[in-house]
Order: C-alpha cells, then structure tokens, then sequence
C-alpha cells in the first residue's frame, strides 16, 4: 500500500522540469524599408520596438534559442533588419546582447525594393 501511495503522488506531483522553467520575454525591434515605416512598425502598434513574445521556456539557453529564432524577416520589401533582445526572469540575457548581430544570410535581410 505504501508503495502504491508513492508512485500516486510521483504522477500527480511531478517536479522534473518544472521548477527550473522560466519567463522568457523577448523584444523585438525593427528597420523598415524606405516608405514602409506603417506597415513594418504595426506589430508594434507603430513603434520600432516592442515586447513581442512572452512564454515559458525551461531555461535561459531556450529562451536564448527563441530569441535567435526571431531574427528572420519574413517580409522583405517591408522589413530590413530585426534587432532581438532578450531577458530570462527578468534579468538581461548576456548583458541585452542582440541575437541579430552578427548578421548571417538566412536571416535575410536587406530585401529593399
């Protein structure tokens, strides 16, 4: 019987994982192409930066992941280059580092019409 009331309260307890999981926020900054400035900034309610994503993530290397993530463009012609930053429970990852930098081709910036 007692064995049985320990393996009830492993399952409806678990604590693996969740004690290390955190709130990863991410703020998301951007360039736009010439004349583009409404349509890239509306993400943002038309400023370049804003706090875009709020989650859980286990750690800061996911949260750190995430952020990385970000740095594509997915509208060229609209956007040109991202700026991403990043805090884990509310503390800076490496120091406000932008994931963004340096830049590299599959981020695929630059994409002015």
């Amino acid at each position: 019987m007692r064995s049985l009331v320990l393996v009830v309260a492993a399952i409806v307890f678990p604590v693996s994982g969740v004690a290390s999981a955190g709130n990863c926020e991410i703020t998301v900054g951007r360039v736009s192409c010439p004349g583009k400035e409404v349509e890239c900034y509306k993400k943002c309610d038309g400023k370049e930066t804003c706090l875009e994503i709020k989650k859980k993530t286990a750690s800061v290397d996911a949260c750190s992941k995430e952020a990385f993530k970000n740095c594509t463009v997915f509208r060229p012609g609209v956007t040109k280059a991202k700026k991403i930053v990043a805090s884990f429970d509310g503390k800076p990852i490496e120091g406000g580092k932008d994931f963004c930098q340096p830049e590299k081709p599959e981020f695929n910036w630059g994409q002015c019409k």
